[in-house]
């Protein structure tokens, strides 16, 4: 076991009993009389071997309940997604189908759904599809956002009272937000359908 001996001028040898998690400009590591001296104004901040690891375990456990939370949305995401890739394939299906049914000269079969063909001359269906891609970008953008904000958060760590009522707000509001864009992408897909290309699309600017 390797123990610390205190550098300080007139406090050699003294022997070093935790770590200070300011960003005070001096040593991280302090002995007692560091403590009482020049750590003395933020001693709420100077953590002391015997409960460090209390501390740490503590944050293992926030990690460990908000990678569970991710993982749950990121399953109804994928859940979603997969269900507006369903609906392009059929989208695509059926127009095929028209198209067969006008190629064989099947014209009554086609007048039955001409009413599909309307929507796409008329632009309509291509601006309602232009309107998702746009909607989902920007649900993919906020995402990555509270990526950022998980990532700083991360770095930010401090033990304080205050810093860890402030991560437990971070988590509760991440997920409420996360909870939202769910709720808006299920809606959006209730509404219409996405075509295969501006699927790739989307999935293309996600990984740029």
């Amino acid at each position: 076991m390797e123990i610390f001996k205190c550098r300080y001028l007139n406090h050699e040898n003294e022997e070093i009993i935790g770590f200070c998690l300011n960003d005070c400009k001096n040593a991280t590591q302090y002995c007692y009389q560091c403590l009482t001296g020049i750590h003395s104004d933020h001693e709420n901040d100077c953590i002391r071997f015997v409960t460090m690891s209390q501390y740490i375990q503590e944050y293992i456990q926030i990690n460990n309940n908000y990678s569970m939370q991710i993982k749950e949305i990121v399953n109804q995401l994928k859940n979603c997604l997969e269900q507006l890739q369903t609906k392009m394939d059929q989208d695509i299906a059926i127009l095929k189908n028209i198209n067969y049914s006008f190629v064989n000269k099947e014209y009554l079969k086609f007048k039955q759904q001409i009413n599909i063909i309307k929507t796409y001359y008329s632009k309509e269906k291509e601006k309602e599809i232009q309107q998702q891609i746009i909607d989902l970008k920007k649900y993919l953008e906020t995402i990555k956002s509270l990526q950022l904000v998980q990532n700083q958060g991360i770095e930010q760590v401090n033990p304080g009272n205050v810093d860890k009522i402030q991560i437990k707000e971070n988590n509760e509001e991440n997920e409420q937000q996360q909870q939202i864009i769910i709720q808006e992408a299920k809606i959006l897909f209730n509404q219409g359908n996405i075509n295969y290309q501006n699927f790739h699309l989307l999935i293309d600017g996600r990984k740029r």
